[in-house]
């Protein structure tokens, strides 16, 4: 098949790279450029670089529309794979194909639609996700469903855990997916035949702040949704902004006002969370980064303190 391949981050070079090792000919790649969006971190390769090694043909733009249609009908593609591309792709585009357009997604359809499904599931406290390769249609990750695969969610991993264990299994699932498609086996399962679905909104820096009258175990999960890469969880002290990089759900039993440092021990800094006083509040802070520079909480407040005398 003659595949076009909308593609950023490591799902649109895990994508390239699987496609790479089959008969299909990947006749073009559109990616974004790298400074796209001003409130991420770029923490993935260039797409452009992997193609212009690999001597593929690609194109860096923010949005694709109507005034490329005629460029990519050109083309003649038997298939449109959608990976990591964060923009809506027009149903004037997505059904030029012969075999139509997919789309590969790190989230469990048809729950978790939109963005950042694995923060997102994580800060929810779900104990699965899934990736799911679905037909592309008018609005985003509705489609129906071709091939879904879950995953489990351990309460120790992070979200970057979960992210890189989606990614080991996509070349898998895609392959079959491009066997089934082009067999005509391809399986198409109406998303409205399922329970009703959400979407997830976009999320932001300032999404990540801490506020400790919640739960410790939703801080905790706030905390591994956002831990490196991705904008950390933060919180303020002494007007000092404080991002913590990584916590520890603990069995000492603490109990105190939200918010409350209680101790500070080898391992890290021990803060009560929540209103309910009548069970364990505790949260083990192990790991912070204030002004770009990366503590163990005790040689922070070691250096604070210090600094006071």
């Amino acid at each position: 098949m003659k595949i076009i391949l909308f593609g950023h981050q490591n799902w649109g070079i895990k994508a390239i790279q699987t496609i790479n090792q089959t008969n299909h000919d990947l006749v073009h790649v559109y990616t974004h450029p790298l400074d796209m969006d001003k409130n991420e971190k770029v923490w993935y390769d260039s797409l452009t670089q992997v193609c212009k090694k690999l001597g593929i043909a690609v194109t860096e733009q923010n949005f694709v529309n109507d005034s490329d249609v005629e460029k990519i009908k050109q083309m003649n593609p038997d298939l449109i794979i959608s990976a990591g591309w964060r923009r809506l792709i027009p149903s004037s585009i997505s059904t030029i194909p012969k075999y139509g357009s997919i789309n590969m997604h790190e989230g469990f359809l048809p729950s978790y639609r939109g963005f950042a499904p694995v923060n997102w599931a994580i800060i929810n406290g779900e104990k699965e996700i899934a990736i799911t390769i679905h037909y592309i249609d008018a609005t985003a990750d509705t489609g129906n469903i071709i091939l879904q695969k879950k995953i489990p969610i351990q309460l120790e991993e992070t979200a970057k855990n979960v992210y890189d264990k989606a990614l080991t299994l996509a070349p898998e699932l895609l392959l079959k997916t491009l066997e089934n498609i082009q067999s005509n086996k391809a399986k198409n399962i109406n998303q409205k035949t399922l329970e009703k679905g959400f979407f997830c909104s976009r999320r932001y820096p300032k999404d990540g702040k801490i506020f400790w009258d919640n739960t410790r175990t939703s801080i905790y999960n706030l905390i591994r949704a956002l831990s490196d890469p991705y904008p950390n969880a933060f919180c303020f002290f002494k007007s000092q902004k404080i991002f913590i990089k990584n916590a520890k759900l603990i069995q000492d039993d603490y109990r105190g006002p939200p918010g409350r440092i209680c101790s500070i021990i080898d391992d890290g800094m021990i803060v009560t969370c929540g209103m309910d006083h009548t069970k364990n509040q505790a949260i083990l802070i192990t790991q912070i980064e204030i002004n770009d520079k990366i503590y163990k909480p005790k040689d922070f407040f070691k250096k604070l303190w210090e600094d006071l005398e």
